[in-house]
């Protein structure tokens, strides 16, 4: 997929649109080889760069579905209780996440400092991620989306 072209005059901006659709590309890559969910949304197809009349197609169906697909960005947090904020994503999708008992179970002392409340909603949104900190404390999308911040608590628990 051909990144889109930035008509801005800045020398660095116009690297932009590569440089995201290149870290969107690894990001995927890290999911499939790690097994992590990898969020995608799809796009119309009239944003899908197509070849140029009279040149011979190269886009093979697979490529042509992955390039349909881009990632989902947080827009907007809100804290709704002590350490519960609704997340609103780009696709519509709203979720309510309750980040205590993530934090109680942590036994990390630097995690564990987000259970107090001016630490904890000292958050923001930064490129579409929930994040505290110089990324000190950050999320996968993926885990927000489907509100499992905990894993493996249960086979933890089992064992």
């Amino acid at each position: 997929m051909k990144a889109p072209i930035s008509h801005s005059k800045d020398p660095d901006l116009r690297k932009v649109p590569e440089a995201l659709l290149r870290a969107a590309e690894n990001a995927r890559r890290l999911a499939e080889q790690t097994g992590t969910p990898f969020i995608t949304r799809s796009v119309a197809p009239a944003e899908i760069s197509e070849n140029k009349p009279g040149q011979p197609s190269t886009t093979t169906t697979q490529h042509y579905e992955e390039a349909k697909m881009t990632p989902i960005n947080i827009t907007t947090a809100e804290q709704v209780e002590d350490y519960v904020l609704r997340l609103c994503f780009d696709d519509g999708a709203v979720q309510t996440v309750d980040f205590k008992p993530f934090l109680s179970l942590s036994r990390h002392p630097d995690i564990r400092a987000y259970l107090e409340p001016e630490i904890f909603s000292a958050y923001r949104i930064e490129y579409g991620e929930l994040v505290w900190g110089d990324y000190d404390l950050c999320f996968p999308i993926a885990d927000l989306y489907h509100n499992q911040l905990l894993h493996n608590v249960a086979l933890e628990a089992a064992a």
